[in-house]
């Protein structure tokens, strides 16, 4: 009898420490699953705003093209990155984590820095 109560007490012990294994490793994925996916919409917002940058660098263009003599601004706004978001990625954003955004890479990739910049992302609350 006591052999087969110390059988039962070990695979009792082996089965608990089993499931405690399975508990961490469930919680491991799923928290590597969380981050992973907050990366993936974090690159889709910048893609975004990177999108909606090139497209009014490209607009500023067309207009330096047929008017060389005026110096056209830069207009941006976060309702283009929150369009660019929506329709690319079908991303849903807030404009404020959009205003972030578009300051950021705006900063980023340069064009704060010139006065001939059009956008709202600075009138915006900052998260």
């Amino acid at each position: 009898m006591p052999a087969a109560l110390l059988a039962a007490a070990i695979c009792a012990a082996l089965l608990a420490a089993v499931l405690a294994t399975c508990r961490r490793i469930r919680h491991h994925r799923a928290e590597r699953a969380r981050r992973t996916a907050a990366e993936h919409r974090h690159r889709q917002l910048v893609n975004a705003a990177d999108q909606a940058i090139s497209t009014a660098v490209r607009a500023s263009l067309a207009e330096l093209a047929a008017a060389p003599a005026a110096e056209p601004p830069l207009r941006v706004n976060v309702a283009d990155v929150l369009d660019r978001a929506r329709s690319d990625f079908n991303l849903q954003i807030t404009r404020a984590e959009a205003a972030t955004m578009l300051r950021h890479r705006l900063e980023f990739r340069g064009h704060a820095t010139f006065g001939a910049v059009v956008t709202d992302a600075y009138e915006e609350p900052q998260q």
